[in-house]
């Protein structure tokens, strides 16, 4: 069993303050052994919360900030900072909201809102290959990676969702059968390559679609 990498130097690579052999030592770790991989997860969102909850010195907060100034990683802790302050309105006199908040994985944290009138929907996003347009590429990305389904994330979710009581919305597969239907690209731009990359106009009116849809369906 390998030894577990040293937590510093995992926080050290979140916020871009290691050397490039460490780097290097950390990637390579995290992508073969999935209990890095997890602990590194664990140690961001820990991060997060603790910049959110202003418990950063100024020298943290300055390495936070210039390490998460770009997409997808600024969205995660702008929704960080959105979510801590619904949770302390949640957490005041006013409102019946248990006291476990903070300690917990992020999608407890808005179960534990319920109480407080907090409905919690998992939306799981689609990726470029399981809505690229041609099932023969699917097919083929599939075998590259080894795996039988694509939608093996979205299972994991649902499963989870089923264990623990939450709702959980995949979004690829409906939108899989769309783009095999009409032939669209819901992934890519004119000036990139189609069928890559994120979401494109049609990508996001599909996905809001299917989301309402969802959403109204249920009290």
């Amino acid at each position: 069993m390998p030894t577990p990498v040293d937590d510093r130097l995992l926080v050290r690579y979140l916020v871009g303050d290691c050397p490039e052999e460490e780097r290097e030592r950390v990637e390579e770790r995290f992508f073969t052994d999935e209990e890095t991989f997890d602990r590194l997860c664990e140690l961001e969102e820990d991060l997060a919360w603790r910049y959110a909850r202003g418990e950063l010195n100024a020298t943290e907060r300055e390495q936070v900030e210039r390490a998460y100034v770009a997409p997808p990683r600024r969205d995660r802790l702008i929704l960080t900072i959105a979510l801590g302050r619904v949770l302390a309105a949640a957490a005041t006199p006013t409102v019946r909201a248990p006291a476990r908040v903070i300690e917990t994985p992020g999608w407890k944290r808005w179960l534990s809102l319920e109480p407080a009138g907090a409905r919690f929907v998992l939306a799981v996003l689609s990726t470029p290959g399981t809505v690229y347009p041609n099932p023969q590429m699917r097919a083929r990305y599939a075998a590259s990676l080894g795996v039988e389904s694509l939608f093996y994330p979205e299972q994991r979710l649902q499963a989870l969702g089923a264990k623990q009581g939450f709702e959980v919305v995949a979004l690829a597969p409906a939108m899989q059968r769309v783009a095999d239907e009409k032939h669209e690209f819901l992934h890519g731009f004119p000036n990139t390559k189609p069928g890559f990359g994120h979401w494109n106009e049609a990508g996001h009116a599909l996905a809001a679609d299917l989301i309402a849809a969802e959403l109204c369906s249920k009290p």
